[in-house]
């Protein structure tokens, strides 16, 4: 079957009639041409299998890197979400300690007015007093409210540490996406570079099977360092992203 398919209804054997040297050295030579012939065309049939093997396989890590691409964007959405939340919670205590500042020095301006002005009637000694009393106990909430607004600044000061180490996650894992990108880019050209043999015609040159070794020689070099260290990576990121938010909202 293999000998019809390269050579078809053309290739006649001689005769068993014919016993002359010339033609007996011709039908052992066609007979060795056709079993090399049929050797080759075996070890092509086997290189090729091997590539579709490996062109499935490659097929399968392609869509587990893109899975994981998208979950890396996914992560970093809700990074940036949570940035977002850290800023607006900053922002609105920051704005609610600064009003309330604003409000008890506006009164202690108003007592120390009253009372410089009480100051100038000597006929009333009680009110002086009490106005003295009043404005020095806002002089010392206003001294606490002053060292709760010092400790607010380094509350703010952990969530910036903590808003840059977010940032600095994210940009990270931007770097592991575009590392992902080029990974995804890199397996669809080795895919179609392996679906591209498959669709060719047999060559019985060299050309053909050194295109084969060189797919599978450079697919297997790259694959585990392209896509299980990129994996351990992002696993590694994901673990520790988890656990900060996890004390954060504890601490918080």
């Amino acid at each position: 079957m293999e000998r019809e398919i390269l050579f078809g209804d053309h290739l006649r054997l001689p005769e068993a009639s014919f016993s002359s040297s010339c033609e007996l050295e011709l039908l052992r030579l066609l007979r060795d041409v056709d079993l090399a012939v049929l050797e080759k065309h075996q070890s092509w049939r086997s290189q090729l299998d091997d590539a579709a093997a490996a062109r499935r396989r490659s097929e399968a890590e392609l869509e587990q890197a893109r899975r994981e691409l998208r979950s890396s964007r996914d992560e970093i959405d809700q990074l940036r979400d949570h940035i977002g939340y850290l800023e607006s919670a900053q922002a609105d205590l920051v704005s609610k300690y600064e009003k309330r500042l604003a409000d008890l020095r506006g009164d202690v301006l108003k007592i120390k007015k009253r009372y410089g002005e009480l100051k100038t009637q000597p006929e009333s000694q009680a009110t002086p007093d009490f106005w003295r009393v009043r404005a020095s106990d806002l002089e010392k909430e206003l001294a606490e409210l002053r060292r709760e607004a010092a400790s607010l600044k380094g509350v703010n000061g952990d969530t910036d540490s903590r808003e840059r180490e977010l940032r600095r996650v994210i940009a990270e894992k931007d770097g592991v996406i575009d590392r992902l990108t080029e990974t995804v880019t890199q397996l669809t050209k080795r895919v179609r570079h392996a679906e591209g043999v498959k669709a060719t015609p047999p060559d019985w040159g060299d050309r053909g099977c050194q295109m084969v070794d060189e797919f599978l020689g450079a697919f297997e070099g790259q694959r585990e360092k392209n896509i299980e260290g990129l994996r351990r990576k992002i696993r590694g990121h994901v673990k520790e992203v988890t656990a900060k938010f996890e004390h954060d909202r504890k601490t918080m």
